[in-house]
């Protein structure tokens, strides 16, 4: 298989691995993609191979594949191999809003505590303006 009569493309290579019935015709094949891997300065011939040796068989697909084809088994490759979305963490928001809570509670009792020491007038004034306040 590896005289010059018998040159493949890298195409040609994968749909021969992926036909291929023995473990014996699937060696030869992936031996011949490790020469050309080893011999061209093209990338294809290396990441075939790692496609076979990684026995990824939607990769060497998507090499033998042609046209609108290759398009569609490219784009399912990408979509298996995308890292999944992170999930938003709400928790470092709830963190930082929490302890406004616990401060809050200190400062409204302060309220409290100031409202009690005021004269009946003062606290009319102060829930009149709170009511102008709130709308």
């Amino acid at each position: 298989m590896t005289n010059a009569t018998t040159r493949m493309s890298a195409r040609e290579a994968a749909a021969k691995f992926l036909a291929a019935k023995s473990a014996k015709a699937k060696t030869t094949v992936r031996d011949y993609v490790a020469a050309c891997a080893s011999t061209s300065k093209r990338v294809r011939w290396g990441n075939l191979l790692s496609a076979i040796d990684a026995n990824d068989l939607a990769r060497v697909q998507a090499y033998a594949a042609v046209g609108e084809a290759k398009r569609e088994a490219w784009a399912a490759v990408k979509a298996a191999n995308a890292p999944a979305k992170p999930k938003a963490t709400p928790a470092k928001a709830k963190a930082k809003a929490a302890p406004a809570k616990q401060d809050a509670a200190p400062d409204i009792n302060a309220l409290a505590q100031a409202l009690a020491s005021m004269d009946e007038t003062a606290q009319a004034a102060f829930l009149n303006a709170f009511a102008r306040a709130r709308g």
